[in-house]
């Protein structure tokens, strides 16, 4: 029986950590040096404040983000391969924060994480039990990425929309399931793969599989949305996909058709470089081996559309690309939380997990607000 007071420790508990997060970055801002050439070399917003301090909380897509959200979308400007969802609300909050951008999306990252944490607790307690729903949060608020729940970045609101979808197919109230999942793809891409998900569950499973068909078409509904705004906004329903093909070429549907030169290139191979490139790769791959160990556990431990959901969104988005943002990517995929939190059934084991994973995002966290590390 989900519990009111439950929630209200869950959303105590992200804003603790949320502060926390932003205090460490304000030490680090202080007190480490910037690699000022990695920041240059990134898009810089308009409006950029030319301070060390706020530089730190507007890192690398943050900058895009917060560009699309001033000036809209533009024909041919690199901002048009981020998804509309997450600027247009910080477009509308601006006003409300004073016209202040920075705040406006500092304050839809906070609303959305916090609230991401209240849904994915409640979906994880109507499919597990409470204990774990509380280890699954606890244990996704400490993986080593988890800080970019606190910054201006899209994860956070993903997973709100993506929970709330899913816990909405459990629960059958098929006006919330339609709506989250039109919203899924106006957020990422990876919001239509959901779709796909959907459909095999009601392939393999069939059960609830009305369902599972609904919110399939509300997903693959929700990418035609996009393509009609970018076609009304661009002039070309494709003009991401264009741009991306053309400026980040490590980033093609393509490379799903050539699984063999993907193998040859993230995982056999090390691209030539500094052994800070080197060791950058080793984490990136350290990972991929964590969701290949974790995706069986999923299969056992959860139910068939979330292991679908794990399987497409995490297959296509790794094999699709390199794995520069993969460990940022597996934020999203929660129900690899789940077989963990069974796995760390004992107070010490968890308790050790958690020492581990925030000594490793701390560490992410400093490097990344400085401009030495991205996900």
């Amino acid at each position: 029986m989900l519990r009111r007071k439950d929630l209200y420790q869950v959303a105590l508990v992200t804003m603790i950590v949320k502060v926390i997060v932003l205090i460490i970055i304000g030490v680090a801002a202080l007190k480490l040096p910037s690699c000022d050439i990695c920041y240059v070399e990134n898009f810089v917003h308009t409006f950029q404040i030319d301070r060390p301090v706020l530089r730190s909380y507007q890192t690398w897509d943050a900058q895009l983000y917060l560009e699309v959200a001033q000036y809209w979308y533009r024909p041919d400007h690199q901002s048009i391969v981020f998804y509309p969802l997450f600027p247009l609300l910080i477009k509308l909050v601006t006003p409300l924060a004073f016209g202040n951008a920075f705040v406006a999306g500092m304050l839809v990252s906070a609303v959305a994480s916090v609230t991401a944490m209240i849904v994915l607790f409640a979906l994880v307690e109507k499919l597990h039990s409470r204990e774990i729903a509380w280890r699954t949060v606890l244990i996704l608020l400490a993986f080593p990425t988890a800080f970019y729940f606190h910054l201006i970045y899209s994860e956070g609101l993903f997973l709100l929309i993506v929970c709330v979808g899913f816990l909405a197919v459990v629960k059958r109230q098929r006006a919330l399931a339609v709506a989250a999942h039109l919203l899924m793809p106006l957020t990422r891409l990876q919001g239509m793969m959901v779709g796909g998900a959907h459909i095999m569950s009601a392939v393999f499973t069939r059960k609830q599989w009305r369902d599972s068909l609904l919110a399939a078409a509300a997903a693959f509904s929700g990418f035609g949305i996009y393509l009609l705004f970018m076609w009304v906004t661009t002039g070309s329903p494709f003009a991401a996909f264009t741009l991306q093909g053309s400026h980040y070429k490590n980033y093609s549907v393509s490379t799903l058709f050539h699984p063999l030169d993907w193998a040859r290139n993230n995982i056999l191979y090390f691209q030539p470089g500094s052994i800070v490139g080197f060791t950058y790769q080793l984490v990136n791959r350290a990972f991929f081996w964590l969701f290949l160990v974790l995706l069986p556990l999923v299969y056992y431990r959860v139910r068939r559309d979330l292991f679908w959901f794990t399987l497409i969104l995490g297959g296509v988005t790794i094999l699709s690309g390199n794995l520069v943002s993969w460990p940022r990517y597996m934020l999203t995929l929660f129900p690899l939380f789940i077989p963990l939190a069974y796995f760390l059934k004992t107070r010490i084991r968890l308790v050790s997990w958690c020492i581990a994973t925030v000594s490793l995002q701390i560490f992410f966290l400093m490097l990344h607000s400085q401009n030495y590390w991205f996900a």
